[in-house]
C-alpha cells in the first residue's frame, strides 16, 4: 500500500506499523495506540538510560520514525539518568498510563525490550543492554 508514492516514507510508514503489529501481537494487546505509547515510552526510558554515545549508536540502528519517536523531545545535555534502578526506570514507563494503568509493567516494557533486541545487530544489543544498570536489565532478554 503506497500513502506518499515516496518509496523511503512509505517504507518508514511500514516498518512502524509492524512494530506496533509485533507489540500487539506479543502482549495479545488490540488498542495500537497503547501499543505505540508503550513502543515510545519504553524508547525514552530506554534512550533516558544511556549516555549520549550509546544512545545515538541505538537511535542508528532503529528505523526512520522509530528513531524520530526515540529522538522526540530528547535533551541530550542532561546525560543519563542520574538514579537508574528498576522501581525508577518503570516508574518512567508507566507514567504515561494512568488510564487504565499497565497491569504488568515488567511484561509490557520486557515485551518492547524484545522487540528491539530482534530488530537491531546482536552488537547493538549487547552493548546497550551492557550500558545500562544491571538492576534494570533483569527483565531484558
Amino acid at each position: 500500500m503506497q500513502l506518499t508514492r515516496i518509496i523511503a516514507l512509505d517504507h518508514a510508514s511500514h516498518a512502524a506499523g509492524e512494530w506496533i503489529s509485533e507489540i500487539s501481537d506479543d502482549l495479545g494487546w488490540t488498542d495500537r495506540h497503547r501499543c505505540y505509547r508503550l513502543l515510545r515510552a519504553t524508547l525514552h526510558g530506554v534512550r533516558d538510560y544511556l549516555d549520549v554515545n550509546e544512545a545515538a549508536a541505538l537511535g542508528g540502528q532503529l528505523p526512520t520514525l522509530i528513531r524520530g519517536i526515540f529522538y522526540e523531545d530528547w535533551d541530550p545535555s542532561t546525560g543519563p539518568a542520574p538514579e537508574q534502578d528498576m522501581a525508577g526506570f518503570l516508574g518512567h514507563i508507566c507514567a504515561e498510563f494512568t488510564d487504565p494503568p499497565l497491569a504488568d509493567p515488567e511484561r509490557a516494557v520486557g515485551a518492547v525490550l524484545d522487540l528491539i533486541r530482534r530488530k537491531i545487530t546482536p552488537g547493538e544489543y549487547r552493548q546497550m543492554h551492557d550500558a545500562m544498570s544491571r538492576s534494570v536489565t533483569g527483565i531484558w532478554k
